[in-house]
């Protein structure tokens, strides 16, 4: 699992269960920006970051 807090580091840590049906990055990148308040944002930002091949993109959410 990833977390992140404004003006903090971002942390992993294992043991996240979230899974996903979101195949498409623009989906991942809805549940990421947390649009309706889902549970498993956290973890659909790590799986957009794996989805960009471990990269963080440019149109990222967040800014680290």
């Amino acid at each position: 699992m990833m977390s992140y807090k404004k003006n903090k580091s971002l942390a992993f840590k294992a043991g996240s269960n979230a899974t996903f049906s979101a195949k498409k990055r623009d989906e991942l990148m809805k549940y990421c920006k947390n649009i309706e308040n889902s549970s498993h944002a956290e973890a659909s930002c790590a799986a957009l970051i794996q989805n960009d091949g471990w990269k963080i993109s440019d149109d990222y959410p967040f800014k680290l």
